[in-house]
């Protein structure tokens, strides 16, 4: 009777054993991919992580410690419309590409961190697109002058997953 027991508590725990291993590996199989893209700006290549959800875009590079000299973040809008960004829980400048298509319809340079502990709202800049805009690019600040972007500029995007 004890043998018995032993047998079915063994059988019991590898097939729950077993559940545990293939349920890990089905959900690291399923986790969505991060959606990245290149982008060509200024003759330039560029790694942007790509945020679509509302919640990625709120957290946009917020809490990060720097951005690479050619890395940076694509903000995809669903549809054109006019676009506003504040600097909450940033720890670095950026410069802000402003994208409507392929072509650059506004440029932020040097959009300052905000400074001290401010409640939300409370006097954050708020930066906004000139215009209708359905993506935006988040880079290293400098990087605007360094490769003389202008408005009327093409940027030419390539989307991939990790």
């Amino acid at each position: 009777m004890q043998e018995k027991f032993v047998i079915i508590f063994v059988v019991a725990l590898a097939v729950v054993g077993a559940l545990i291993y293939f349920g890990m590996n089905n959900k690291l199989n399923i986790l969505p991919q991060k959606e990245m893209a290149t982008a060509v700006i200024g003759g330039q290549t560029f790694n942007l992580e790509v945020v679509r959800a509302p919640e990625a875009m709120a957290q946009g590079l917020a809490g990060r410690d720097s951005v690479g000299d050619r890395d940076g973040m694509l903000f995809v809008f669903e549809k054109p419309g006019v676009e506003a960004f504040w600097m909450k829980g940033m720890k670095f400048a950026i410069d802000i590409v402003w994208v409507r298509g392929n072509k650059i319809v506004g440029l932020d340079k040097n959009a300052a961190p905000a400074v001290g502990n401010l409640p939300s709202g409370s006097g954050l800049p708020v930066y906004s697109s000139p215009d209708l805009v359905d993506k935006v690019i988040e880079v290293k600040s400098g990087t605007a002058d360094e490769l003389r972007l202008n408005t009327g500029n093409t940027v030419e995007i390539t989307f991939s997953s990790i």
